[in-house]
């Protein structure tokens, strides 16, 4: 066998066990709300403002970030992308974000204990019905208990997104956590 195919083989196992093992990760409890209101129809309404304030916060660091408001409106639609200096995106750093359109809440379920971090969810404008993390990562296809991998669902910093990006993905993506 050549050297080549060894090396290739030898990295393909490594790899192969990681896969494997993301699968077998347990889906967690989680909720989506689109608004405080919704939330504290089931919850101590203060959580709840603290859970959707947490959210915003999230949201400045992760949300998908466009250079131009017309790129951002291509992904997320007339209206719906935050202009800077609005106040809850004064960080922004002049690019466009979208405007939360929900929040998933994990660790209020749990006291705590849960692994999945609060966080602001979106929906694009070629797939309006799905819920999604600033990663892009489809949760649900609409408000109340989900289920989710943590790892799918991690928060991570925001970069400038590309034309194709966000709202291009998401068309492509059918399935989502649970």
């Amino acid at each position: 066998m050549k050297r080549s195919k060894k090396v290739a083989l030898t990295l393909m196992a490594p790899i192969s066990a990681l896969y494997i093992a993301g699968c077998s990760e347990p889906p967690v409890d989680a909720s989506v709300y689109k608004s405080v209101e919704q939330c504290a129809q089931f919850h101590d309404r203060a959580q709840c403002e603290s859970q959707f304030q947490q959210a915003q916060k999230v949201a400045e660091q992760t949300a998908p970030r466009y250079t131009s408001l017309q790129a951002c409106e291509q992904d997320f639609g007339a209206g719906n992308c935050a202009v800077p200096g609005q106040q809850q995106y004064q960080q922004s750093g002049g690019f466009f974000m979208p405007m939360m359109m929900g929040f998933m809440a994990g660790q209020m379920l749990s006291g705590g204990r849960n692994p999945v971090q609060t966080q602001p969810l979106y929906r694009s404008k070629d797939d309006p019905n799905t819920y999604r993390t600033a990663q892009n990562v489809p949760v649900s296809r609409g408000e109340g208990p989900v289920k989710v991998r943590p790892s799918d669902v991690k928060v991570a910093p925001a970069g400038v997104v590309r034309r194709g990006g966000f709202g291009a993905q998401a068309a492509r993506r059918t399935s989502f956590g649970g």
